[in-house]
């Protein structure tokens, strides 16, 4: 039997915004799909579009303790759900909001390392996030960092072997997009993964000084009012964002190389115990077909949805019944449920 939405237990909801709905979840089916029987999860509650359906494919077969696990998706009626990994707190921007930004040095590159070793698994298997902030940083009750939201992540066929492959996107957030992003000659060449990078300089920023206005490191803003502030807290740290936010892409530091600057030697990641198993070919493979198909997916995926859309019309039954004496309408949903409609409103009787 196929899952369904009759398989959770809503408890609660955790977020709202553009993308959907977030809700804490009951599971309540057998053990199966990777999830055991009254397991809390997030349901990530949505439309079909191509950048959801690549976030779900990522996620599932994605394995690292730095990346929200991705356990399953079904169709429910009219929208798409996202059975998640339950990471019951909050994103890496409250949090720093939540202290005033002020986070000791010794945090700072625990945090830092972690959010480096997701990226670097990423990167490794030639995908490339885009969309490096820390509101798609979570953060769990042992301060596991998790990263999250693949909606805009591309795929490199030949990124592993060739790190200067282009991506032919306008994409990214306003405070954390690298330069090239602004510049209009690059929609013809498209950018580097190395937007990636940036991004992450910007984040060590915000998590070192509490704040970033600018993008550009020659600015009087950087030199006279955040280089000050991290000579404070630690000189290696400057050499480092010196490397990951230059504006030549050519000559921008790797994720390889960030791993192993004297800013994180000695830097312990909590959440890995052992190695990372990588990805084997035959799922890269199955990556590359999932951007390549994306479309023809999504375009099946909203065919069900119309399906089921018409099936739901053809189960329902109406009637007429006089209520408060008025006469109205009455509906038998699929599932035997009774309603009318009354200010655009169902009113179940």
């Amino acid at each position: 039997m196929s899952i369904s939405l009759n398989n959770f237990v809503i408890q609660d909801e955790l977020g709202k915004g553009s993308y959907g709905t977030v809700l804490k979840a009951h599971y309540i089916g057998n053990n199966k799909y990777g999830l055991v029987k009254n397991q809390l999860v997030a349901l990530k509650k949505t439309n079909v579009n191509t950048n959801i359906l690549k976030e779900t494919q990522f996620q599932k077969i994605f394995n690292h303790p730095n990346i929200v696990k991705m356990y399953l998706s079904f169709i429910n009626e009219e929208h798409l759900y996202l059975v998640m990994e339950l990471v019951d707190n909050i994103n890496l921007e409250q949090y720093l909001k939540s202290i005033r930004w002020k986070i000791s040095i010794e945090d700072t590159k625990v945090f830092f390392k972690q959010i480096v070793d997701a990226i670097e698994y990423c990167h490794s298997i030639g995908l490339v996030h885009l969309d490096i902030k820390p509101d798609n940083i979570m953060i769990t009750k042992n301060n596991i960092l998790k990263l999250t939201d693949f909606g805009t992540a591309d795929f490199n066929t030949n990124c592993s072997n060739n790190p200067l492959k282009l991506y032919n996107m306008s994409i990214g957030t306003m405070l954390y997009k690298a330069p090239e992003l602004f510049n209009n000659n690059t929609r013809n060449t498209g950018y580097r993964r190395e937007v990636d990078i940036f991004s992450l300089g910007v984040i060590l920023i915000k998590m070192l000084c509490g704040e970033w206005t600018n993008s550009n490191i020659s600015s009087n803003t950087f030199k006279k009012r955040i280089i000050p502030k991290l000579i404070k807290k630690e000189k290696n740290c400057i050499d480092l964002l010196l490397k990951m936010l230059e504006i030549d892409v050519t000559k921008r530091i790797t994720i390889e190389d960030v791993k192993t600057h004297p800013f994180l030697e000695g830097v312990v990641n909590p959440a890995i115990l052992g190695s990372i198993q990588p990805l084997q070919n035959n799922a890269i493979v199955k990556l590359k077909n999932i951007i390549k198909n994306s479309r023809k997916i999504v375009n099946n995926l909203m065919k069900s949805q119309t399906a089921g859309k018409k099936l739901f019309k053809k189960k329902q039954k109406t009637y007429m019944k006089f209520i408060k004496g008025v006469k109205r309408i009455i509906h038998i949903g699929p599932k035997g449920g009774k309603y009318y409609i009354h200010n655009k409103r169902k009113i179940y009787i």
